[in-house]
């Protein structure tokens, strides 16, 4: 209950409803998902929406006022669904429900990327406790990065070794001499996280948390058997390609890259061919040619023709400079290919591409297929079963942890009014009523 202008105004009592939202920020579509968790704690779709990208560009927001609206365009169509599902079933109308969604967790897309720190401390003989791990988290946050424009996004231990011992994944309780704790810091721009801020506060809606994309895609389409023998797994979106790597279920190396399959098509424009049918022409290319083959050529709808084998080299100029930032990865990451690193596995727009699949295998020395959501995630997307347009969103919601979306009653319960004879009526009634203590006694003798 609050007052405005001497009224007192009363405020619709809020319920949680037990709902989780997730965004992914990508550069040709905004995605949203929500869910609830079963009795077994698993997340069960609710709804899902998406608009055009306008305001991301190479992931990162470029125009926060068309992102803003975009972010606000899916959150309203997110909100509007949920509430014709709940009040479909509700016959009366005072149980009837607005929904609000109040905060959201995000994907952060982006030129992102990994940087290690290793810290030691000597023990003498002492026992490891949780406050040595305070300690180090404190020094994690505290590291000098190499540009004052990049800021700590996220942490993750990648390794502990006690008195040279066997890699261990919990130390505490442990007596050593000396301790080694390996660390992986994903940094980003600082501009990412104020700029989404930015966005987010002036739609009202609060950011409950965030998930740096490429691990996001990594929890939705990697199992734990690939994570364990050692996998890269290379997302090629639209306007960037990310890159996660893994090996004994750790995260050894993330980077986004700002280059992705919409650069395949203004590459391919630059052969005097339009946009769009640059677009189809680019899905009948093939990344990996066998030159030895006899050229053909393409008709376009201009009337002229195009050599099938220059549209190829096209492709595959841009494919290899991207892998080249994969192999640049894989080496920061440490793992050699083969003995830690077993295969590649590929998702997003560009995995589509003729021929990736050889190309990667003949660049990275890595077996590569097509990954697709995992099993236990594919019902949070019904609708696109084997897709992957909504994988960075499952994979950020994974995460949450906290309730989204909030429920208000439409239409508030009249309430029964008594008049002022209603009122002398009730009153004498009572009265007439009332006994005293004897008299009840005496009906009860009779």
């Amino acid at each position: 209950m609050s007052k405005k202008d001497g009224q007192t105004v009363i405020t619709p009592a809020k319920t949680d409803m037990g709902i989780f939202v997730a965004l992914d920020l990508g550069g040709t579509e905004v995605r949203a998902i929500a869910a609830k968790k079963d009795d077994q704690g698993k997340f069960v779709f609710v709804s899902s929406a998406s608009t055009p990208s306008r305001g991301i560009r190479r992931g990162a927001i470029y125009n926060i006022e068309d992102t803003k609206n975009d972010i606000k365009h899916v959150l309203t169509d997110l909100e509007n669904s949920i509430k014709t599902q709940y009040n479909r079933a509700i016959d009366d109308i005072y149980e009837k429900i607005n929904v609000q969604i109040e905060q959201v967790y995000i994907a952060l897309n982006g030129n992102s990327r990994t940087e290690t720190n290793n810290i030691s401390r000597r023990l003498g003989g002492d026992i490891i406790n949780k406050e040595l791990f305070e300690e180090f988290d404190r020094l994690n946050h505290n590291i000098k990065l190499s540009s004052n424009d990049l800021e700590i996004l996220d942490i993750h231990p990648s390794k502990y070794l006690v008195d040279d011992s066997e890699p261990t994944n919990n130390p505490i309780g442990c007596r050593c001499e000396v301790i080694s704790a390996t660390y992986k810091i994903i940094v980003g721009k600082s501009t990412m996280l104020s700029n989404l801020r930015v966005c987010l506060e002036s739609i009202g809606v609060k950011l409950a948390g965030y998930c740096i994309a490429p691990l996001a895609a990594a929890n939705s389409i990697l199992s734990k058997n690939e994570k364990e023998l050692g996998v890269v797994l290379i997302d090629f979106g639209a306007t960037t390609t990310n890159v996660a790597i893994y090996h004994k279920n750790k995260m050894h190396y993330s980077l986004s890259i700002p280059l992705g399959s919409k650069l395949i098509t203004d590459d391919i424009s630059q052969l005097r061919i339009v946009t769009e049918e640059a677009e189809k022409i680019k899905k009948i290319g093939n990344c990996h040619l066998d030159w030895n083959i006899e050229d053909r050529f393409i008709g376009l709808s201009t009337g002229s023709d195009i050599s099938y084998k220059a549209v190829c080299n096209v492709i595959e100029r841009r494919i290899d400079q991207i892998l080249g930032y994969v192999e640049l990865a894989i080496k920061e990451s440490k793992l050699a290919v083969g003995p830690q690193l077993d295969q590649v596995v590929i998702v997003g727009e560009a995995s589509k591409l003729k021929g990736l699949e050889g190309k990667i295998e003949e660049t990275l020395g890595l077996p590569a297929h097509k990954g697709i959501i995992h099993a236990d995630y594919q019902n949070l997307i019904p609708q696109e079963k084997n897709g992957c347009r909504f994988h960075v969103a499952i994979g950020t919601l994974l995460n949450a942890k906290e309730n989204c979306v909030v429920s208000t009653k439409q239409n508030e319960r009249p309430q029964k009014k008594t008049t002022i004879f209603g009122k002398l009526k009730d009153l004498g009634t009572s009265l007439f009523d009332d006994e005293l203590p004897e008299e009840r006694n005496q009906k009860r003798n009779y």
